[in-house]
Formats: C-alpha cells, structure tokens, sequence
C-alpha cells in the first residue's frame, strides 16, 4: 500500500514538473541598478591581459577611449544578431 502511494505521489510529482515546462513563460525586462540620472551604468568583466593591452593600443591608435571601442563592438555585434544598434550610424 506504501509503495503505491509513492509511486501516486511521484506521478503527481512528475506531472506537475510537465506542465510546469510546457506552460508559457513570461518574458523578462533585464534592469539596472543604476541612478536614474546618470546616462550609463557600471558593466565589469575580465579579459586577458594580452586582449587588454591589444584593445587598449587600438584605442590608442584610433585617438578614442577603450570605452567607445567596445561600445562600437557591441553595436556591430547586435547588428550581426538582427538587432538594432545602441549608437546608429548617422
């Protein structure tokens, strides 16, 4: 008797696990914590040092800052991906 209440207690388990995935999800908003009066927000990550130093000498090279180097990677990035620059080009 134990064990089919177990294996009851399962299915229901198991079912409600299927109709959880198989139910829609709502879409996310990704948000930042950031002031609301300040334009951008703080972003950190961890490259190489070797890509620090090449990004940083393209910089350089190009008189910008190694900010608006990687601001232009992503936006050709998103439009590689279908999506719609941050910058557009005027």
């Amino acid at each position: 008797m134990a064990k089919q209440k177990q294996e009851h207690i399962l299915g229901a388990d198991l079912q409600s696990a299927l109709t959880s995935v198989a139910a829609p999800r709502a879409t996310k908003v990704a948000e930042t914590r950031g002031r609301p009066d300040k334009d951008k927000v703080a972003a950190t990550f961890y490259i190489p040092r070797p890509t620090h130093k090449r990004l940083k000498e393209m910089a350089l090279a190009r008189s910008t800052s190694l900010q608006q180097l990687l601001e232009e990677a992503v936006d050709q990035w998103l439009q590689r991906a279908g999506e719609p620059p941050f910058h557009p080009e005027p």
